[in-house]
Parts: C-alpha cells; sequence; structure tokens
C-alpha cells in the first residue's frame, strides 16, 4: 500500500490518524504541504493504523517515567480530532464583527466579549466550570495579584465539533488544562504575533518544572498566523479592557511526549524513532526519572539519509555501530534546559549570555553552552532573531530546520543534519570548524571517547541497507 513509502521499518512507529497529522506536523510550509498530502494517504490505513500499535512505539510515547495522570485522555482527544469536518469557507467570523482588517475595540473584558458572542458559547461554557478562570479573564484592576492582561485564542464552536469525544471528557484536570492552554499570558495583539516565536500559556507544566507550557506562534503566507502548526487565527483583534481575543478555527490541546510528538510525523522522524528503538536508547532515557524539561536536537530523515550509505550501515546494522548511534542520541539530547527560538528554561547557570551587540531593539543574538547526555560534552546553540524570525545553529553549522516544536517534556528543534560532538583536542580542527565525518573510521574518531568499544564488531560494507523494508504485517 502506498502508505508504506513513509517507513523506514515499520514496527519502530504507527502511522497516525489524519488528523493527528494535520495537527502536530513540525513542518515549514512545503513541508505542511507534504503532510497534508499524506494526510491523504494515510485515511486509506487508519484501521490497520489503530490495530496495529507496537510495544517499541508505546515505550517511545512515555519517554520520561512519572507521567502526568491526564496524559492519556490528552492524547485520546487529540487523535479523534476530525480536522476534515472543518471548512474555511464555513467559518463564522468570530462576532463582534470585524471590519477592513482593522482591531475592533470594547470596554467588556475577556470573559464578558467570549460569553456574549454567538460563536464561542462552547469555549464559553468550558470556562464557566471553572470559577477561578471567570475571575481571571474579569479582573481589571491593579490591586489584584492576578490582574494581568492576557491573550485569549478562543476556539469558535465549530472547532469543537471536530473533537466528538469532548462531551464525554469529564476529567476537570483535563478540562481545565485545555481551557487553560488557550490563555496567553501578557497583551499579544496580532502585530506582535507578527513579530512572536512562542507564547507562554496559563497552563503550567509539572514536567517542566511548573513553567508555562508555551504555544508556538508563526506567520505562513496566504495562510495568516498559525498556532501550534494547526490552528488558524480566523478572525484577530479584538481589543478588550483586559487585553486580547482572537480566534481560532481549531481547540488547541496541550502538547504531549516528545516521543510521541516524533512520531505523529513519520515522514520526518522515522528514521531517528527507529534509532531510539534499535540503539537502546528508549529504554535508557525511560529510566531517567530525574529529567526537568529537555531540548532535543531532532535529526529528520533527510538528516540521516546525509550520512551516506556506509555510516546508515555501520550505526544501524552492526552491533558495534548501534553503541555510536545511542552516543548520537545521548548527545543530541540537552537535559533539564528546554530552549526555545525565544525562551528558556532551566538553571541560571545555563542562561543565554548576554546578548552580542547588535541593533539595539532589533537584531538579538544569543549563545547557549548547554550540557548533554554524552558524558562531560557539551553542545552550542546561537540564535540570531529579528522581529518575526530566528536563526539557531548548533556548534556554529547545523541549522534547526524547524523551530520551537513544544512538547510535554521539552521541545523539539529539528536539525537538518546530524550533530557530532567537537573533535578531541588530538584531532585537527575546532569545535567551530568541524572536519567532516563521511566515513566509519571518521565517526569513530569523533565518537571513540565516549563509547566502550572493543573494536571487534564486522562493519557491514557500505551500500548495504540501512533499514529492512516494512511489510503490511509490520503495521
Amino acid at each position: 500500500m502506498k502508505f508504506l513509502a513513509f517507513a523506514a521499518v515499520a514496527s519502530a512507529f504507527v502511522i497516525p490518524d489524519a488528523s493527528v497529522v494535520s495537527q502536530l506536523v513540525l513542518a515549514d510550509n512545503k513541508a505542511a504541504a507534504k503532510a497534508s498530502a499524506a494526510a491523504d494517504v494515510v485515511h486509506e490505513a487508519v484501521d490497520a493504523v489503530k490495530a496495529g500499535v507496537s510495544k517499541s512505539v508505546d515505550a517511545v510515547h512515555n519517554w520520561v517515567a512519572g507521567a502526568f495522570d491526564t496524559d492519556n485522555e490528552l492524547n485520546t482527544l487529540a487523535d479523534d480530532m476530525d480536522f476534515d469536518a472543518l471548512s474555511p469557507k464555513d467559518l463564522p467570523i468570530f462576532d463582534p464583527i470585524l471590519t477592513g482588517g482593522k482591531s475592533k475595540v470594547s470596554n467588556l473584558t475577556l470573559y464578558q466579549l467570549i460569553a456574549s458572542s454567538n460563536y464561542t458559547t462552547q469555549f464559553a461554557s468550558l470556562v464557566d466550570e471553572f470559577p477561578a478562570l471567570v475571575a481571571l479573564l474579569n479582573t481589571t484592576t491593579v490591586e489584584d495579584a492576578a490582574a494581568v492582561n492576557h491573550t485569549v485564542f478562543v476556539p469558535v464552536d465549530t472547532a469543537f465539533d471536530a473533537l466528538p469525544g469532548w462531551n464525554t471528557t469529564t476529567d476537570p484536570v483535563v478540562r481545565e488544562s485545555i481551557a487553560r492552554y488557550h490563555i496567553g499570558l501578557g497583551d499579544f495583539p496580532y502585530k506582535v504575533l507578527f513579530a512572536t516565536h512562542t507564547v507562554p500559556s496559563l497552563y503550567h507544566e509539572p514536567l517542566l518544572g511548573g513553567a508555562a507550557q508555551r504555544l508556538r506562534v508563526r506567520f505562513a503566507k496566504k495562510l495568516g498566523v498559525r498556532v501550534n502548526f494547526a490552528a488558524r487565527i480566523v478572525s484577530a483583534n479584538v481589543i478588550v479592557s483586559n487585553g486580547v481575543v482572537h480566534a481560532v478555527d481549531t481547540v488547541v490541546v496541550p502538547p504531549t511526549f516528545v516521543g510521541r510528538q516524533l512520531s505523529f510525523v513519520p515522514d520526518h522522524y522515522s528514521t531517528l524513532l527507529l534509532a531510539m528503538n534499535v540503539s537502546g536508547f528508549t529504554e535508557y532515557i525511560h529510566g531517567l526519572t530525574n529529567l526537568n524539561g529537555s531540548t532535543v536536537l531532532a535529526p529528520s530523515n533527510m538528516a540521516f539519509t546525509l550520512l551516506g550509505p556506509e555510516l546508515n550501515a555501520f550505526l544501524f546494522n552492526s552491533p558495534r555501530g548501534l553503541k555510536y548511534l545511542h552516543a548520537l542520541l545521548r548527545y543530541s539530547t540537552v537535559p533539564n534546559a528546554t530552549v526555545y527560538s525565544d525562551a528558556f528554561y532551566g538553571p541560571a547557570e545555563l542562561a543565554p549570555l548576554p546578548p552580542v551587540a547588535g541593533v539595539p531593539g532589533f537584531v538579538e543574538r544569543l549563545h547557549y553552552q548547554l550540557p548533554t547526555l554524552l558524558g562531560n560534552t557539551t553542545v552550542s546553540v546561537n540564535v540570531t532573531s529579528v522581529p518575526g524570525y530566528s536563526v539557531m545553529l548548533v556548534n556554529n553549522k547545523v541549522r534547526v530546520a524547524v523551530q520551537d516544536g513544544v512538547a510535554k517534556n521539552g521541545v523539539i528543534q529539528e536539525v537538518n543534519r546530524v550533530v557530532f560532538p567537537p573533535p578531541p583536542a588530538t584531532m585537527p580542527g575546532s569545535p567551530w570548524v568541524d572536519p567532516p565525518v563521511k566515513t566509519v573510521a571518521d565517526l569513530v574518531a569523533r565518537l571513540g571517547p565516549y563509547v566502550d568499544d572493543d573494536g571487534d564488531d564486522e562493519i557491514v560494507v557500505a551500500g548495504s541497507p540501512a533499514v529492512a523494508p516494512a511489510s503490511a504485517n509490520e503495521l
């Protein structure tokens, strides 16, 4: 069947329902278009997919021990979302009606506006279940400790129509977490969103140390501002007495674990998921119970392809190579520090160094030197930002191709090449000018100091397949 083309090895992941691909795809505009096409193909295999969840992927989904109790129900909601039920042409204009693209100013509070709209009745009912949220969205006095302006990305009623299990979701923790995740901390009118990468929400995530879970916002040509890749702002800038309201066409569910997020996009990360499984990294990371956030430098399928057949054959098809694959994955994981393109959660000693001088208020340059799970190695991340755009470079060389994939226990930064630790001092080059890693000998020289390698394993010859072809029975 056509969906087999997505797989490196089908047993390493489960192709998700098309609705999940639509919501959580980590891709730029071109890749998003490919994901949309992929979603159409996946419709043909939904029944087979639901029956073929593998144990290895379940382990990846539970990336860190001590999962939040409501995670399974949140995942079920996301899996059940039917985005084909939404048509942009059928979406109503937010009430009050905006004209000419200009802001509508109201003296109402956030809650009053949402409660009075004919198109946000379901979200208003959800908020009504939690008196503290009602009070917060009604607060205008600075004397109140909770009185800060907020930005509400309010789903229109048709967005809830794509959640068939919504009315049966009775867990108040789940329902409140969803409500809170639509509320941003601070004022973010539409023009500010153009220059914003992530927005802190009112939902605080235990696996981020209790920090505000963030909403990814990006402007896409012809689509406007997207929230978490899927939700589109269909009506913007109702300015009220205590904040801003934007109407979105999709309910935004708090994100799940890094591993599960990766599995939602097999055409990007199937090779990485396979690497986690066959190298034992899944079991290793699952055993780390003291992680408090993380940054995962996630190589795309293309990044692994660029290694070439010799290195892939060695890494995936030989017991010796699996040790080096495990080391690569450990180097690509920053524990206890979550680095977004415009925010940082972690210890003060790992916070970015003072910005490099640029144009005041315009160009910002930040530098991070971060620990990894590979011994005492560190990885550098440089962020150069102007309003609405940023470039992230890892070790001054590898570009982050897709930024800020928010996750329950950290953030995914997709890299366009596999990241290697800086060369040892005995090797020519420096951390900033890496000699290329093109052969098995190069890779062994680079990672050898961090691998227990007896050197007696047979190396698979160049050109051997790095992965076996999938069969329909493996799904």
